[in-house]
């Protein structure tokens, strides 16, 4: 900024700026679409791991086949645990990208 002309000074200042305004609008931007996606990924494994448990319902337990029946849930329920395991996890280091964000 020691430019004795003053249009090289203020030409790095404008981009000093814009790199500062748009750092944070990205960071913001990228919160939001973060929050939008672990909503709809959310709501789109809720209802499949419904959609599953009607299936078994309405499906398979009319036949009367136990081990069918118990190897059915016992394959949702793993699937189910697994979705929320991995769900759980991507949530909590996406919150610590959050605030490592916040504190550069």
């Amino acid at each position: 900024f020691k430019d004795t002309s003053g249009i090289y000074c203020r030409y790095y200042r404008n981009i000093h700026l814009l790199n500062l305004f748009f750092r944070v609008i990205m960071k913001t931007w990228q919160k939001i679409v973060g929050l939008i996606i672990f909503i709809t990924i959310l709501i789109f494994g809720v209802l499949t791991w419904i959609n599953a448990y009607v299936d078994i319902k309405y499906i398979i337990e009319p036949f009367g086949i136990d081990i069918i029946e118990d190897r059915a849930y016992l394959y949702i329920d793993s699937l189910s645990t697994l979705m929320w395991f991995n769900y759980i996890l991507a949530l909590v280091m996406f919150i610590v990208l959050w605030r490592k964000g916040g504190k550069r």
